[in-house]
Formats: C-alpha cells, sequence, structure tokens
C-alpha cells in the first residue's frame, strides 16, 4: 500500500517502520505499556534517525495501529507529543487515562483519525465515540469515520489509505509523472456532524477553486471556498448554518476539474 501511494503520488514517501509485539496486551494496553513506549521513543527512533534521512519534527511522524494497537498509538502521541504529531487508532481500545487526559490535561499539538465498525467489539464503540466527542469539545484537528465492517484486519486494511492521505498528502498536487495538474477532494471529517466539519482538498498550487455546498435535490446552498490555492493541501472549517437532518453534496472545481463528495448532517 504504501509502494502504490507514492508511486501515484497520493502521499509523500515516507518511512515505515513495522514493531511486531512480544506480549500484545501488556505491551499496548496493560503493565509493560511505559516500558514498550520508551523503547519506541528511546531505542527504536533513535535508531531509525541514526540510520536514515528523517525529520525531527512531529509533524511528519506518526503512530497508527489497530484495536489495542490503537490505543498504544494514543498513549505515544499523549506521551510524547515532541516524538509524534499525528495518531492513526483503527476500532480502538480506548483506555480511561487516554480518554481522562485528552479532557482534563493540556491540549496538545496532535493531529488524528479514528474509526470503527457498526458491526465492531461492541464495548469498543462508545470508547471511540467518547473520544471524538472529547477531540471535538478540545477543538483538536481529527477525522472520524463509522464504517458497515467488523473488527477485521481485511477493515483496517481496506481504510488504511485515509490516515496516510490525511497526514502525508502530496505536496504539490501535481502528478508529478507527467506534471498533469489534478485536484483531489478528501471526505469531510467528522461525518456525520451537526455543528462543524473540516473538508480537505489537495489542487495545484496557484490554481483557483471553488467549492460549492449543494442538497439532495442539486440546489445550490453556500460557497465554502473561492480563490486562489495557496498550498497543495488546503483545509476548510464549514460551520452548519442551521441546516436540517439528511445528505447534502460538496463539489470542487480547479482547474477545469471536478470533484464531489457526500456529507450527512444530523440533528
Amino acid at each position: 500500500m504504501l509502494d502504490y501511494l507514492i508511486g501515484q503520488r497520493e502521499i509523500q514517501p515516507v518511512i515505515g517502520v513495522f514493531v511486531p509485539p512480544v506480549n500484545r496486551t501488556d505491551e499496548y494496553a496493560g503493565a509493560q505499556i511505559d516500558a514498550f513506549t520508551y523503547f519506541i521513543t528511546g531505542v527504536v527512533m533513535p535508531e531509525i534517525d541514526r540510520k536514515y534521512r528523517t525529520s525531527g519534527d512531529p509533524r511528519k511522524r506518526a503512530t497508527l495501529g489497530a484495536s489495542n494497537g490503537g490505543n498504544i498509538s494514543l498513549y505515544l502521541g499523549m506521551k510524547h507529543p515532541e516524538a509524534f504529531g499525528k495518531i492513526a487508532a483503527q476500532s480502538s481500545n480506548v483506555q480511561t487515562i487516554i480518554s481522562s487526559t485528552f479532557q482534563y490535561g493540556n491540549k496538545l499539538d496532535l493531529e488524528f483519525y479514528l474509526d470503527i465498525g457498526t458491526y465492531d467489539i461492541p464495548v469498543l464503540i462508545p470508547l471511540v465515540e467518547g473520544l471524538v466527542q472529547i477531540l471535538q469539545n478540545r477543538g483538536y484537528a481529527y477525522q472520524y469515520y463509522q464504517w458497515h465492517e467488523g473488527h477485521s484486519w481485511g477493515n483496517w486494511k481496506g481504510h488504511l489509505r485515509l490516515p496516510l492521505q490525511q497526514f502525508f498528502p502530496s505536496p504539490t498536487g501535481f502528478n508529478e509523472r507527467n506534471d498533469e495538474p489534478r485536484i483531489r477532494l478528501f471526505q469531510n471529517a467528522p461525518n456525520p456532524f451537526s455543528d462543524e466539519t473540516f473538508i480537505r482538498f489537495a489542487a495545484p498550487v496557484g490554481s483557483q477553486a471553488e467549492l460549492i455546498l449543494f442538497d439532495n435535490s442539486g440546489r445550490k446552498l453556500a460557497t465554502v471556498f473561492k480563490g486562489e490555492v495557496s498550498a497543495g493541501l488546503t483545509t476548510v472549517l464549514f460551520r452548519n448554518p442551521g441546516y436540517s437532518s439528511g445528505i447534502y453534496f460538496y463539489s470542487l472545481k480547479a482547474d477545469s476539474r471536478i470533484e464531489s463528495c457526500k456529507m450527512n448532517i444530523i440533528q
């Protein structure tokens, strides 16, 4: 997946470090969690930095995991935001210390990707939904998805491209293999939402872009963004002015190309 996304210029080139656990439950969510955290931040990362040309900027480093692996990913970011600025946690166990720290502790410079399956392990669903509510209340940048899936590697693999595209987007908005301009419109997050959501899109720097919201009959409701693109990835905050529950569509036009996505408003 990394090779494909990099080859298609969907993400920036990245170094993937895969660390198999020895005692998975204890290391990810038990008595060895602090020892494992030190192993990652105090042993593995310094060795990677020594051997490879890396960036020390936490905004360019992510930790990703699923189930209890999501818990240790959240824990790593919570304990060491100076090492990891981006966290992806799929179908995650979320321990109380994590939710409490993000709710009551100082706001950290972190960005999140979270998801859960509608057929996931039942005890995990309210834990993830509770963390999402905390992140929204505290003003964290995040994307959250609910998939009609279960607690499975097929589910996680099928959606792993989303946090990678979120965290490491192509910086130019160009297909560098043939220099053709391209645009990409991402799913808004959170989705569904009631009050506000973030919409991201990629377009060539200097191009003119227009982002328009429509209702499900195709009637134009609002222009969400209009102007010159100043960065390869643009994030727009959309605040619901009072639209009722239902399905809506937003469309991006840039360089004579158009992409559209749907959003779900719930009240």
